[in-house]
């Protein structure tokens, strides 16, 4: 079931309001509960999604915005129906090749075996490859900025009262209301160490 962002809304203003935040807008709640949504996402990473990039002969070195712009963390690397081996830190390089950076595929088998993201800008392929390929990146997404009322929340339900906590805390905390922040805090770790991940 699709949630749109005004009926979260609505919820959270009737929450704030009850602790007497009577200046916040239906615009503030938007805002706030598209920024939640993304960081609710990059923690629990339920919103997926998956690009195909093309990769070129001879290189080993691609930008996310290569592959597509929303991408907050790769999950996997699928190669045909062959999926390759994450890699954290080019030292786990070293386990499958010592020259692993010098190395093209006529000096390995000519398939890919492993990547690693780099941060947020930077995905590695091993080894290159001599012609033109193509992988299959699973990726966690940005969600989109909830602006206009009919905008579905993208997380799933049993997200949506983790995200509206965050977005309550936030609008709490602004509103100079800590009291009441602290007891949602409480309400959120509690949600979260009982396994909404």
């Amino acid at each position: 079931m699709s949630t749109q962002v005004t009926a979260l809304a609505d919820v959270l203003l009737r929450r704030v309001r009850a602790e007497g935040g009577l200046s916040v807008t239906h615009d503030d709640a938007f805002e706030v509960l598209s920024l939640c949504q993304k960081v609710a996402n990059t923690s629990l990473q339920k919103v997926v999604s998956q690009a195909t990039l093309t990769t070129n002969s001879k290189q080993a070195v691609y930008g996310l915005s290569e592959i597509a712009d929303d991408i907050m963390n790769i999950v996997s690397v699928v190669e045909g129906t062959r999926t390759l081996f994450p890699v954290r830190s080019f030292s786990e390089f070293l386990a499958i090749s010592r020259d692993w950076f010098r190395e093209k595929d006529e000096e390995v088998e000519a398939v890919f075996v492993a990547w690693m993201q780099l941060g947020r800008d930077y995905f590695f392929l091993y080894p290159s490859k001599t012609v033109q390929s193509s992988v299959t990146v699973n990726y966690i997404k940005e969600t989109d900025d909830l602006v206009v009322p009919t905008d579905i929340i993208e997380l799933p339900e049993d997200s949506v009262e983790m995200m509206l906590l965050m977005a309550e805390i936030v609008l709490l905390a602004r509103l100079r209301l800590f009291v009441a922040a602290e007891t949602r805090i409480s309400q959120l770790t509690g949600i979260a160490a009982s396994g909404d991940k």
